[in-house]
């Protein structure tokens, strides 16, 4: 099912002047702005309550009040706590479903159903715009990631500072994350990962680096996400979970091409810092068996 902000981009060729200042609003202040009554969207643009209600269905619902209850469900999921998720998985979910049995089961089903939906979502020129900026960038790579995000944006690192020379992670000290941030400027790429519950000094991060001239690319959970908005590099990954928590397997996906992407792209430069990881791992001791025999 698409969403409201999906359906935007696909009718926007196909709206009117009046029409297109209503979807500007309501992309502006996703999910919010189309809580509002149609009246009081309508006055914001100009238009009349009767406007509103053919533009929504002129994307495809039932009427306004159906485009609202997406919306509403939005605000709601976006707000959930882990907690909150638990107990609505509990009222959901069939009594039989939850015993330990199922759980695993259950947990891969929704997992696949993730990868195939985040994988269908990567728009394959995004992409491609994507490791053209990460293969040809004059200074940092540098990758953040808060709270459960900082799990995607450690997997990231590991691989691209194979790949790449100048990748930083972003500490999450808030002292020195301000530090790391003194000199960025328009040759740097910062990196994003913007996932729900959206850590406000994540944010304002990405916002300082992008204000600074830095090219901003987002890992984002949804269309809806703070970051997402703000540049055209950018890729979404369903994190639909089996329970109270979200599954990252999507974005991790999107780890995975884009770090395979920059191989294939710059191979030579690839090879050469791998061989100089491994005469360090070596020279530290890093792994414990250097062979298989």
């Amino acid at each position: 099912m698409s969403t409201l902000l999906e359906r935007l981009r696909h009718a926007r060729e196909n709206l009117t002047g009046r029409e297109r200042k209503i979807a500007s609003v309501l992309e502006a202040g996703y999910p919010h702005a189309g809580l509002e009554s149609a009246t009081a969207l309508g006055m914001r643009v100009g238009a009349s309550a009767a406007t509103v209600v053919r533009f929504a269905a002129k994307l495809g619902y039932t009427g306004y009040p159906d485009l609202q209850r997406e919306l509403r469900g939005e605000v709601e999921a976006r707000l959930a706590t882990p907690l909150q998720r638990l107990e609505q998985s509990a009222q959901v979910l069939p009594a039989q479903a939850a015993n330990e049995g199922d759980v695993p089961t259950r947990t891969f089903e929704v997992a696949m159903a993730a990868l195939t939906r985040s994988f269908g979502a990567f728009d394959r020129h995004t992409l491609e715009q994507i490791t053209l900026a990460l293969t040809t960038c004059r200074g940092r790579i540098l990758i953040s990631g808060e709270k459960k995000g900082r799990a995607i944006a450690l997997y990231l690192y590991a691989q691209l500072n194979l790949c790449l020379p100048r990748v930083t992670l972003l500490t999450t000290d808030a002292g020195f994350e301000g530090d790391q941030l003194i000199d960025v400027g328009p040759d740097d790429i910062f990196i994003a990962i913007d996932v729900r519950r959206y850590v406000r000094r994540g944010l304002a991060a990405a916002d300082w680096a992008a204000s600074q001239g830095a090219t901003l690319i987002v890992l984002a959970d949804s269309s809806a996400a703070p970051l997402y908005a703000l540049t055209a590099l950018r890729l979404c990954a369903a994190t639909n979970g089996a329970g109270a928590f979200d599954s990252y397997i999507g974005l991790m996906l999107a780890a995975d091409i884009l770090s395979n992407l920059v191989v294939a792209r710059s191979p030579q430069s690839a090879r050469e810092r791998i061989s100089r990881g491994e005469k360090a791992w070596e020279q530290l001791g890093v792994f414990g068996m250097s062979t298989l025999r």
